[in-house]
């Protein structure tokens, strides 16, 4: 294993081989030959964009693009920093917590089942009354916001939180509709779907990469060639389904907040019936993105009949209780 390494060119040879031009962190590059290569390089993957281009490149009227990356602009513009919170004994860790202060500025926690909170604060870059907080004053703005949470954030992390970088929030996107390339080319996570950071989702979805393409190597024979194609098979359309449904996720009280309100009455009226909400669904596992994605749709039918259901017997009961009181005026 090396680190502080870089990959800055890629090119596919006769035979399955792959050349890697690598740039060390030092500043010198180096050329590398072998027969099977892992793209885990990112958002910004240089191999992804590589295998786009080729592509594009092959494509024609009877052969439709193999591979492109599908990118989605901002619906706004947000940056981040990251908090710790230290979670006391009685506070659950099987949801995530949010607050929503002045200024449109976010409070969004993961728990861990160590008892930290991973804490992203999210704000408009031109918010400089955050920029410019002090040591003197950033324990007031932290309770005057987010008054439930601030208590769990020790004095020394809101010292750090001063100095940590601010961070750029990734662009949703995904790629598909194969995920390798040349028999000797698989991307595995941010390369392949990028989500926004504070659900857990980013992460977690990359480690799942790893787990099923170990299971693909296994059930191929550890041949790449054909565990490369079981993985695009398995994860392609999963990961689409991933990006799409997390992009709901930014659209604000009717399309985020309403939602997961609405699922979690529904869940709680009848818990066999309606699953909770798909944030949750997605972070509980046992169901791949794509089943959680139409599971969420039927549910949605569903509630709507039940509703429309309610809804007309509501009016039955109350018109025919009106005409029978006519009747008895009468």
């Amino acid at each position: 294993v090396q680190h502080g390494v870089e990959c800055v060119a890629i090119r596919w040879l006769e035979g399955k081989q792959v050349e890697l031009d690598v740039r060390k962190e030092g500043g010198d590059f180096k050329t590398l030959h072998t027969a099977f290569v892992i793209g885990a390089d990112g958002a910004n993957s240089v191999i992804h964009k590589a295998m786009e281009d080729r592509a594009e490149k092959d494509k024609s009227l009877f052969k439709p693009q193999s591979f492109k990356v599908t990118r989605f602009p901002p619906a706004f513009t947000r940056v981040y920093k990251t908090v710790l919170l230290h979670f006391p004994d009685g506070w659950r860790k099987d949801f995530n917590y949010s607050a929503r202060g002045e200024d449109d500025v976010v409070l969004e926690v993961l728990p861990t089942h160590e008892g930290l909170g991973i804490g992203v604060v999210l704000f408009k870059p031109e918010n400089d009354k955050l920029l410019n907080l002090t040591k003197e004053t950033v324990r007031e703005f932290f309770d005057r916001n987010f008054t439930g949470l601030s208590p769990l954030i020790e004095q020394e992390e809101l010292e750090r939180f001063l100095t940590k970088r601010v961070y750029n929030l990734p662009e949703f996107q995904y790629s598909g509709p194969t995920l390798h390339a040349e028999g000797s080319t698989v991307l595995l996570g941010d390369a392949i779907h990028v989500v926004k950071p504070y659900f857990g989702l980013g992460l977690n979805s990359a480690l799942e990469d790893v787990e099923i393409l170990d299971n693909c190597l296994e059930e191929q024979g550890n041949d790449p060639s054909k565990a490369i194609v079981a993985f695009s098979n398995a994860r392609a359309k999963d990961s689409q389904n991933l990006v799409e449904v997390s992009r709901k996720f930014d659209g604000g009280f009717v399309r985020f907040v309403l939602p997961r309100i609405i699922d979690g009455a529904f869940h709680k009226l009848m818990p066999a019936v309606f699953t909770r909400d798909a944030i949750k669904c997605m972070q509980l596992g046992g169901m791949t993105y794509t089943q959680v994605r139409w599971r969420k749709r039927g549910e949605k039918i569903l509630q709507l009949l039940l509703v429309l259901g309610v809804f007309r017997t509501v009016s039955f009961v109350v018109g025919s209780a009106a005409s029978f009181a006519m009747q008895l005026v009468a």
